[in-house]
């Protein structure tokens, strides 16, 4: 018995590392002008279940086709919430965009500080322990709200 849940276990990530897989393949065929095979892979992991595929595809129909993006975000939804809940960085800061735009949930801008401050503790208390992909979308999330003045990044950082 102790076997067959190893090798379920195994069977199981596999098939999580091949989704990832697919969805990093789908982002790369898209950022270099491949969209029609990117919105393919996409398209094909969402209909599998993959939350963050139909994420990310809904993320590609925005901007042409919003009725097919809001059926992919409103999919995603309760599993990107869930994942957020345990702490997924990610998944984290998809809920301050959804509950900022109504993606797959109606617009709560209360609830999308709270997500936002959760998300923005995580990363600190994660890049605080050496993560260095925490350390990474906290640099990101800095710079991209005061620029690149280092100071103001240390102040802000000491604020948090």
């Amino acid at each position: 018995m102790k076997r067959l849940g190893l090798t379920l276990a195994l069977c199981l990530s596999g098939v999580g590392g091949r989704a990832e897989q697919g969805v990093r393949e789908a982002e790369f065929a898209l950022n270099t002008c491949d969209a029609a095979r990117g919105l393919a892979l996409l398209q094909a992991l969402a209909e599998r279940g993959d939350a963050v595929a139909q994420w990310k595809l809904g993320e590609a129909l925005i901007a042409t086709d919003g009725i097919a993006a809001e059926r992919w975000f409103t999919a995603a939804f309760e599993t990107l919430r869930r994942l957020a809940e345990q702490g997924d960085i990610e998944a984290l800061e998809w809920m301050v965009k959804a509950l900022n735009f109504g993606w797959g949930t109606p617009v709560d801008e209360l609830a999308a500080n709270d997500w936002s401050r959760r998300a923005k503790r995580v990363m600190l208390e994660r890049a605080e322990a050496g993560d260095v992909e925490a350390q990474y979308l906290l640099a990101a999330h800095y710079n991209h709200l005061i620029g690149s003045n280092y100071a103001m990044i240390r102040e802000a950082v000491a604020w948090w």
